[in-house]
């Protein structure tokens, strides 16, 4: 299977986990993932993880993640063993 098959495969299973959500929150991301919030706000702060998106003027602003930004986090993050 070739990523972009595979990018698109997590990117229908999140839309049926949440289907009513255009981008999804911090704790959706981290429950999807088998992370804690605590790791999420870690990696953000490394700039590590997947992309999110939050206002730049505002410090403490609503952090959010696209499902396709997750979804290719996700796929990237496969490593391949014998």
């Amino acid at each position: 299977m070739n990523i972009k098959d595979e990018i698109e495969i997590v990117k229908k299973e999140l839309d049926e986990l949440f289907p009513k959500t255009p981008n999804l929150n911090v704790r959706q991301v981290a429950a999807y993932l088998d992370v804690s919030v605590q790791s999420l706000e870690n990696w953000r702060r490394k700039a590590i993880g997947p992309a999110y998106r939050q206002n730049p003027e505002l410090k403490k602003s609503r952090v959010t993640y696209s499902k396709r930004d997750v979804a290719e986090y996700h796929a990237l993050s496969r490593v391949q063993t014998l």
